[in-house]
């Protein structure tokens, strides 16, 4: 039987936290359940609109790889990419983004709340 998996959904806000890098604009719709001793995991990831598809597609992929280690190999991981909106500006730490809406404010650590819900822009 499928079951949400709450430890885990902690250890998995916790590695995006830890390698967080600047295009990673939020996280949410974050799912999590395990299958005998199979994980998977699903969430939604905001990134750069103006980010072409192999750039947003290289860090699926290394987003996807250290949520596998984390879970030694044992682990199904689909990522769902959606594009920034202005409303993101405040949090976002693209540096050198060159459609800034908003001055940044300042980056806010994910928790699991957050990383279940809408996206934090949309609040």
């Amino acid at each position: 039987m499928n079951e949400s998996d709450t430890a885990l959904l902690q250890e998995v806000v916790e590695r995006l936290n830890e390698h967080k890098r600047e295009g990673w604009i939020d996280v949410h719709q974050l799912r999590s359940w395990r299958s005998g001793d199979k994980h998977y995991i699903d969430f939604h990831f905001t990134m750069p609109y103006y980010w072409d598809v192999a750039t947003a597609h290289e860090e699926q992929k290394k987003v996807a790889e250290s949520l596998k280690d984390l879970m030694d190999g044992k682990a199904e991981v689909l990522i769902h990419i959606d594009p920034c909106e202005p409303s993101c500006c405040k949090f976002c730490r693209m540096s050198d983004c060159h459609v800034r809406k908003e001055e940044f404010k300042g980056w806010r650590r994910w928790t699991v709340e957050h990383a279940m819900g809408s996206p934090g822009y949309k609040e």
